[in-house]
């Protein structure tokens, strides 16, 4: 059994994915929301349950990312009111940080290209400015000083983690670096997404929106991690392999 789950794991993994988006385009076409939100705080134990079964938590960040993520999921659950944002906010920020954490073990400044940094320093320069707006926007309707400034951070994190993770593609343009961005972007739209949906418009449909995206972008990094899992299981061999050719030169 174990060694048939190992064969098939990335088709268990990825039907699982597939179940939970169609339980939330089910739940949309039916306007279910009380089981959408209890549907959402089991995604990341499942998820990680699966995960573990194959392979071990190895990356700390990563721990911290999953721990996190799942407050905010199941204090949502339990109260999801604009006067208690700011407990999803610290989660949130605990989250982001620990992606950050995760970036910055790929993404190294010395190694990248002249021409690339010439363009994540543009990329940016521009994007600072959009957040600047953002934030300038949501001053009007954030009445909570605390509140305020953890959603100035939110943001600030959110175009850190970003730029790191566009950096990291553009620098290595591997499969792994595709999945982090992919997540990263993700994982951006849905913080705005929340945002608006807390402060501006409680719509169903962004709703929908945020738990879809929160979905994806989960699925993505918990793929990065096994492709990393991959990657670093494979290194020694790689690394053999030169050391012995090397030998046989000689």
């Amino acid at each position: 059994m174990k060694n048939w789950y190992s064969r098939n794991f990335n088709n268990v993994f990825f039907g699982l994915f597939l179940t939970i988006i169609i339980s939330i385009g089910f739940d949309y076409f039916y306007g279910s929301e009380n089981l959408l939100q209890f549907i959402l705080p089991t995604i990341i134990p499942v998820f990680s349950g699966v995960y573990l079964i194959k392979y071990k938590f190895q990356n700390i960040p990563f721990i911290f990312f999953l721990f996190f993520s799942f407050l905010g999921n199941a204090f949502g659950l339990v109260n999801l009111k604009t006067e208690d944002f700011y407990i999803l906010n610290i989660t949130s920020l605990a989250a982001l940080v620990s992606l950050i954490f995760i970036s910055g073990q790929k993404f190294k400044v010395k190694e990248v290209h002249k021409l690339v940094g010439i363009y994540l320093l543009t990329v940016f320069t521009i994007s600072l400015f959009f957040v600047y707006e953002v934030i300038d926007i949501f001053r009007y309707f954030i009445l909570e000083d605390t509140d305020f400034y953890m959603f100035v951070l939110n943001c600030l994190g959110l175009l850190v983690f970003a730029f790191m993770s566009l950096g990291y593609y553009l620098n290595t343009q591997t499969k792994s670096a595709i999945l982090f961005l992919t997540a990263a972007i993700c994982f951006a739209f849905t913080s705005l997404v929340d945002y608006f949906v807390i402060y501006f418009a409680y719509n169903w449909n962004f709703i929908f929106l945020h738990k879809l995206l929160y979905v994806v972008g989960l699925y993505q990094i918990i793929k990065f991690m096994i492709e990393e899992h991959s990657l670093n299981r494979l290194k020694p061999i790689e690394d053999y392999e030169v050391y012995y050719s090397e030998i046989t030169f000689a």
